[in-house]
C-alpha cells in the first residue's frame, strides 16, 4: 500500500524483522559506507532471532519524503548509490491532490519592499547612447521579514524562485498603469539576493519622473510582486531553515514561487497597507497554492542500552547534536575538542550504567538531554528500581520481612554490592538476591 506523502524503497522484506525493534532516524550510514541524507528517512531494525543488544540494527526500508524527494529523484539517488531495493513505491497521488488549495490573499500581500539597498543608477557604457539611462536594483535580498501582518515571520526561498523571462515590467507602486520602463536582466545571486537590471522609459512620464527624481538623490527602493505556488507553513515554537537562516514559527516560506514584476517605490509608502488590503476583497486573487507542514521527523527512541558508539554516530544524530552543543559550552574556557571529547565521556558513561540496570533508556535519555552528571544519572536509575521495588517486591524481599520501603531500599543496596562483586546486570542481582533471601 503506498504512503501518502512517502516514496519507499524496500530493501528487506518487514517480516524478517522482530517487529518491536523497528526505528527511524532522518539520513545516516547504511552498509557501512553509504551516506543517506537527512532529507531521506531511514527505517531500521533488528532480525528475528537477533535481538540481542549486542546484534547489529540493519536497514530495511528507505523513505523519500514528496516535499523534498520526486519520484524521478529517488530513484536516480538510488541509481547512483548502487542501492538495490527489491520494490519501490510512489507515493499516493491522493495526498498530492489533498495539498493543492485554492488561497483568497490579498495582493498587497504578495507584494515586499527591499529597504536593505536603495536603487542604483547605472552608468552607460562605452558604446551605448548617453541617453540611454539604466537602473539596478537588489529585488529581494532573501532575507527573513519578521512579523508580516499576514505571513507571520516570513521568508522567500531564493532557490525555489522561478524568473522566467527576463524582460519584465518595471513599474510605479506596483501600479500598472504607472510603468517606469523594463529589465533587461534578472538573476540570483547567493550574496546578494534576486538582482534586476534594467532601463527607463523615455515615453512615459513615471519613467522620466523616477529618472529625474533618482538623479536628484532620492532613495527609490525596490519591491517586487511573487506569488508563490508552494508554501510551507511554520507552527509556533518550530524553526526551518531557508536561504542559510533559521525562521521561526509562527510563520511562512515561499519555497516555489513565481516573480512577476518589480517596481520603484518611495519611502514611507503606505504604513497602513495591511488595513487596507484586508478590508478591499476586490484586491484578492485566488490562487491555486500547494501547502506543506513543517514536521520534525519523528524518530522513535532506541533503548539506550543497545547503542553501540558506532550506532550513536549513525542512528542518533539527536545524540550528537547534543554532544556537539555541550561540548561547546564545555569548551569555552578549553578547545572545542575536548570539550566535545569531555561530552562524549559523559554520555558514554550514563549508557554504560544504564545497561546494568536495564530498561532505563527513557531516564537515560533525559538525563542526557537535561545535561545531569553521570553520578545524578545513576541517582535515576535507583530511584526509578526502587520505586518498582516498592511498588512489586513480595515481603520476603526485605529484612526480618519487612515489605516496606526500607525493605525495597534494602534489597537493591545488596542488588548492587552484588554486581559490583559478581557482575552482570542490575535486574540479575536483584534476582540472585531475592533467591538467596527467599532460601533464608
Amino acid at each position: 500500500m503506498p504512503y501518502p506523502n512517502e516514496h519507499s524503497a524496500r530493501l528487506k522484506s518487514p517480516d524478517d524483522f522482530d517487529p518491536k525493534s523497528f526505528r527511524r532516524t532522518a539520513g545516516g550510514t547504511i552498509y557501512g559506507k553509504i551516506k543517506v541524507p537527512a532529507t531521506i528517512g531511514i527505517i531500521w531494525g533488528k532480525l528475528k532471532g537477533k535481538t540481542k543488544p549486542s546484534d547489529p540494527v540493519m536497514p530495511q526500508a528507505l523513505r523519500f519524503p514528496t516535499k523534498n524527494w520526486t519520484v524521478e529523484a529517488a530513484r536516480k539517488w538510488l541509481n547512483d548509490n548502487n542501492v538495490k531495493p527489491i520494490s519501490f513505491e510512489p507515493a499516493s497521488e491522493e495526498h498530492k491532490k489533498s495539498l493543492n488549495q485554492t488561497e483568497n490573499i490579498p495582493k498587497a500581500a504578495l507584494r515586499f519592499k527591499e529597504e536593505e539597498e536603495p536603487v542604483e543608477i547605472l552608468a552607460s557604457k562605452e558604446g551605448e547612447k548617453a541617453d540611454k539611462r539604466k537602473f539596478s536594483m537588489v529585488a529581494h535580498s532573501g532575507r527573513i521579514m519578521l512579523n508580516h501582518w499576514l505571513w507571520g515571520n516570513l521568508a522567500i526561498d531564493l532557490s525555489g524562485v522561478s524568473i522566467g523571462r527576463k524582460k519584465k515590467p518595471a513599474l510605479r507602486e506596483h501600479n500598472s498603469n504607472r510603468i517606469v520602463g523594463w529589465t533587461e536582466g534578472i538573476n540570483i545571486d547567493e550574496k546578494r539576493g534576486i538582482v534586476a537590471e534594467g532601463i527607463f522609459s523615455e515615453k512615459t512620464e513615471d519613467g522620466r519622473q523616477a529618472l529625474e527624481l533618482a538623479d536628484e538623490g532620492f532613495p527609490w527602493q525596490a519591491s517586487i510582486y511573487i506569488p508563490p505556488l508552494v508554501i510551507e507553513r511554520v507552527k509556533d515554537g518550530e524553526t526551518a531553515e531557508v536561504n542559510g537562516q533559521k525562521l521561526k514559527g509562527p510563520g511562512t516560506i515561499f519555497r516555489k514561487s513565481v516573480l512577476r514584476e518589480v517596481s520603484f517605490c518611495a519611502l514611507g509608502a503606505d504604513e497602513n497597507t495591511s488595513a487596507s488590503a484586508l478590508k478591499d476583497k476586490g484586491d484578492n486573487i485566488d490562487l491555486d497554492v500547494e501547502i506543506i507542514e513543517n514536521k520534525k521527523e519523528e524518530v522513535e527512541n532506541m533503548e539506550l542500552a543497545d547503542l553501540t558508539l558506532e550506532m550513536l554516530k549513525t542512528e542518533r544524530s539527536d545524540l550528537t547534536e547534543i554532544l556537539l552543543k555541550e561540548g561547546r559550552e564545555s569548551g569555552a574556557k578549553e578547545n572545542l575538542d575536548a570539550g566535545v571529547k569531555k561530552e562524549r565521556e559523559r554520555v558514554l558513561a550514563i549508557l554504560k550504567e544504564a545497561k546494568g540496570f536495564e530498561g532505563m533508556g527513557d531516564v537515560a535519555n533525559e538525563a542526557i538531554e537535561k545535561g545531569d552528571s553521570v553520578e545524578v544519572a545513576v541517582g535515576k536509575f535507583k530511584d526509578k528500581r526502587l520505586a518498582e521495588l516498592e511498588k512489586n517486591a513480595p515481603s520476603n524481599l526485605g529484612p526480618d520481612g519487612d515489605d516496606s520501603g526500607k525493605g525495597a531500599k534494602s534489597h537493591l543496596d545488596k542488588a548492587k554490592a552484588y554486581q559490583q562483586e559478581h557482575g552482570g546486570s542490575m535486574t540479575e542481582a536483584l534476582k540472585a538476591t531475592a533467591e538467596k533471601t527467599v532460601k533464608k
